[in-house]
């Protein structure tokens, strides 16, 4: 029997070749992207999850009102983690960590800038699990001149030979000797490093252990087995009493994050690595848009199963006649799909393995094709082929096993047929369809407006260069003597800070009477900096020489601070804030992402060394400026190479995240509109030979073509029409909850929902319009000769 089952399936989906590719295609696109779907969501559910002590290790984190919106931070004071875990019984180990960004790396007289390098506690390898290769101490951070290099990072300064032992040079001034080597972290830990330091007596001038001067360490505790975090955070606040100030103790209130919720649930504001921490609604929102993607494909097998049915109806009669009980025709249609979905998922499996390289691209991922066929992976994936068949095919084997032989053979059988079912199914998937167009044009519309939007100042051809290390810090002023001599450069300036750089806040004092501090945005330049930049004075004046012989007492201030105080451009000029005297105003300038609002901002005087240069460049001769600006800089610091980025791409890097977003979501609208499409297409195709002796007739009686296509038409792009309807609304409130995350954005205008609707008319026109002209030039004594 089953090989009678095989065989007639085979048979069924060798005659209906349209059919069949439509529903495989659509199927194994459809398996495809759940594949990788869940492949990335099955990389960001597993990070840190390889510590053998995941589910005790936390981060202590804190949330500060001082003024303004609270502040959710995870930079904690030096003494905290020594002092939680002697005071705490509960806290079995603590340790700091605290990135140093990127250093320049000396090893036998050759110099390399390298990422990822922090400093920490030797406990460190008592909470996590780093596995050590080579090591010649206990220990391997005892000391403080010790680094602890990765594999890699071993093998790219050393090659074969053994680096323990080996010196290593950071910034020019320290020496380390390498002490041990770990293994290369998974791609799933937000703590990524290259190497590791100790931690020194003092940073930036001030020691770690101070209180109230330094808070600069992410704090990791690991709990006993049977502790209850919660509390354990209660006693936090008892320990700290009496050692930081009791207005900052009043004002911050402690948390506790789990490691393994730290890559997916952290909202502080700054992170030890950013690189590594995702929102989880990406993973709710991918998740949501596979199962429909997948959804819409199961729809398509159901609503053509379904037109199909009458062609059917004589194979029915005829096997029931023979013996077959509705059961065994129940099993025989619901293996034909199971067949088919079986064959998808072949192809399927190709198609995400070819796609996986591209979606690592786009998305900085490292997905494994190796987790691709896991023996846990391989069969999550096959129960959800499985589901997928079956349900798709329930409802069409119930309806066709439902028949009644001696009505079916007789010719009087009334078959259902589905008509209603179908039209819903199609507005479903165009309702689908139409929530991604749409959430693809806004975020391309957003994407466009934060690309275009006046920033206050002009990042065009504008080179920064940072000086990272001692030596290019103190050579600073040789260099820019020099830059006086290459043609193509308009204008420079030396900074603390550029803009879409970060920053430095500074907490000040407006008026005698304040109680609390208010946060200021915060920068030191010279003269030349509104120029190169390309800022606008409201009122006021730009920094004279003479302001530079009275180190950081004159100030610019920005339009947000003078609004904030009740001030006008004029009646701003002359006041004091703390002991800075405002000497101008400037027109408000964006110096971080366009999703947060410009805050108050002050300028003053630099004096010491900067950590930038930036240059305005012509656009004439721009490759020939940069080799010459190249060979100056090698010329002055010969041991460091130049660092730079040009101002517009640092503001474009802001906002990648949202730019794949986009992308994926163009993907996904494409692929959902194609798979709803080519399911339009074939139920097209049936219904045009369903009705060719109607349209046989017509012609006869005169029906001109356009008649014929617009009456076959119709009704499809009505539920288009509806589809779009449906969509609108849905697509409206879902985009305006991303777009609250914009401090700027476009507001969402019936131009979006407009251009998505003509656009669905047009894919669902074109698709059915070829089967309906198809059908309306077909010779109507073709289909009228036996009658």
């Amino acid at each position: 029997m089953l090989k009678n089952y095989l065989k007639i399936t085979f048979r069924n989906l060798k005659k209906d070749k349209g059919y069949t590719f439509i529903n495989l295609t659509g199927l194994s696109v459809g398996l495809a992207i759940c594949l990788i779907i869940a492949l990335f969501i099955q990389f960001h559910l597993g990070f840190d999850q390889f510590h053998e002590k995941s589910d005790r290790i936390y981060r202590i984190a804190k949330e500060e009102s001082h003024s303004g919106e609270p502040q959710r931070s995870g930079n904690m004071q030096g003494p905290l983690a020594g002092t939680l875990a002697d005071e705490i019984p509960e806290v079995q180990q603590a340790v700091r960590l605290q990135s140093v960004g990127k250093t320049l790396v000396t090893v036998d007289g050759e110099s390399f800038y390298e990422e990822n390098i922090m400093r920490t506690d030797p406990s460190f390898f008592k909470i996590f699990d780093i596995v050590q290769l080579q090591q010649n101490k206990e220990d391997l951070l005892s000391d403080k001149s010790s680094i602890v290099l990765t594999e890699q990072i071993a093998h790219k300064y050393f090659g074969d030979r053994d680096p323990l032992g080996q010196i290593i040079t950071l910034n020019e001034t320290d020496e380390y000797t390498v002490t041990g080597i770990v293994q290369n972290l998974p791609a799933q830990s937000h703590v990524h490093f290259s190497m590791l330091i100790n931690l020194p007596d003092e940073l930036y001038g001030v020691n770690i252990m101070d209180w109230n001067r330094l808070s600069a360490f992410y704090t990791y505790l690991l709990l006993d087995e049977n502790a209850d975090p919660d509390q354990v955070l209660a006693k936090v606040p008892q320990v700290l009493e009496g050692k930081i100030s009791d207005g900052a103790l009043a004002n911050t209130s402690y948390f506790l994050q789990p490691l393994k919720d730290i890559h997916l649930k952290s909202d502080l504001s700054s992170e030890l690595s950013s690189d590594r921490i995702m929102s989880i609604n990406y993973i709710y929102l991918f998740a949501t848009i596979g199962f429909f993607i997948l959804l819409i494909a199961s729809l398509n097998y159901i609503n053509l199963s379904t037109a199909r049915a009458t062609t059917r109806l004589k194979e029915v009669g005829v096997r029931k006649t023979a013996g077959a009980g509705r059961n065994n025709l129940f099993w025989q249609f619901t293996g034909e799909i199971l067949l088919l979905t079986f064959f998808a998922a072949l192809l399927s499996l190709g198609v995400a393995e070819l796609l996986l390289n591209q979606v690592n691209a786009l998305m900085k991922l490292e997905l494994s094709t190796a987790a691709l066929w896991s023996p846990g992976f391989l069969g999550g994936f096959l129960l959800v082929v499985f589901l997928t068949g079956f349900l798709s095919g329930v409802y069409p084997s119930l309806m066709l096993s439902s028949f009644k032989p001696s009505e079916v053979l007789k010719g009087s059988q009334k078959v259902f047929s589905g008509g209603g079912l179908r039209k819903g199914l199609i507005v479903f998937q165009f309702t689908v369809s139409m929530v991604l167009v749409i959430g693809t044009l806004i975020i391309d519309r957003q994407m466009s407006y934060i690309q275009n939007k006046n920033l206050g100042l002009n990042p065009d051809q504008v080179l920064n260069i940072a000086l990272e290390t001692n030596s290019s810090q103190s050579s600073a002023q040789s260099f820019i003597d020099e830059l006086n001599q290459i043609p193509g450069i308009e204008s420079y300036t030396a900074s603390a800070g550029i803009p879409a750089h970060g920053g430095t806040r500074l907490y000040l004092f407006f008026n005698e009477d304040d109680e609390e501090p208010t946060p200021v945005y915060y920068n030191r330049v010279d003269q030349d900096f509104i120029e190169t930049m390309g800022m606008t004075l409201v009122s006021g004046r730009n920094f004279t020489p003479s302001d530079f012989e009275q180190a950081r007492t004159k100030a610019l201030v920005n339009r947000s601070l003078i609004d904030q105080q009740g001030w006008t451009p004029e009646e701003a000029i002359g006041q004091k804030i703390d002991s800075y005297e405002v000497i101008g105003v400037l027109q408000d300038y964006h110096f971080q992402s366009l999703e947060n609002e410009i805050e108050p901002a002050l300028i003053t005087t630099l004096s010491g060394d900067p950590y930038f240069i930036s240059a305005r460049l012509s656009s004439n001769n721009l490759s020939s400026t940069m080799g010459q600006i190249e060979e100056t800089w090698q010329q002055i610091n010969p041991a460091a190479p130049m660092q730079y980025s040009f101002l517009d791409d640092t503001f474009e890097s802001l906002y990648r995240s949202e730019q794949q977003l986009g992308i994926l979501f163009s993907s996904f609208a494409l692929i959902t509109i194609i798979i709803a499409c080519m399911g339009l297409f074939g139920l097209m195709a049936f219904m045009a030979s369903k009705r060719a002796k109607e349209i046989g007739i017509r012609k006869v009686l005169g029906a001109s073509i356009a008649n014929i296509v617009a009456l076959l038409s119709k009704d499809f792009v009505k539920l288009v029409i509806l589809g779009f309807v449906i969509a609108s609304p849905i697509a409206w409130y879902a985009m305006n909850q991303w777009l609250a995350d914009f401090a700027y954005r476009i507001e969402i205008g019936p131009g979006i929902f407009a251009l998505a609707g003509i656009a669905a008319l047009v894919i669902a026109l074109l698709t059915v319009s070829w089967q309906s002209i198809k059908a309306a030039l077909a010779n109507p004594v073709d289909s009228l000769r036996s009658e």
